[in-house]
């Protein structure tokens, strides 16, 4: 069953969109729904920002046995140069 909410004259408009290839014309009933903004303890964390386990394991292993290589840390080096100055 429809109910109307508004009572009057029906709002009717036209919206034309035209780009460079061609024109696109669209009609527009009714009014636009009053906006509600978000409340931010509705939001929830969508990011899981914890290494498991044996990533860690993995991370830490890899980097105790590149500082024993004896390889050159370019970066590192450049990092405490720059901080001497």
């Amino acid at each position: 069953m429809y109910t109307c909410k508004d009572f009057g004259k029906v709002l009717k408009g036209r919206l034309l969109v035209a780009t460079n290839d061609s024109q696109y014309s669209f009609e527009l009933v009714g009014r636009m729904p009053s906006y509600v903004p978000p409340k931010t303890q509705d939001f929830k964390a969508s990011i899981d920002n914890k290494l498991s386990a044996q990533l860690a394991a993995q991370l830490a292993l890899a980097s105790s046995t590149s500082r024993e290589s004896g390889r050159p840390n370019f970066v590192a080096a450049n990092v405490k140069r720059t901080r001497g100055r």
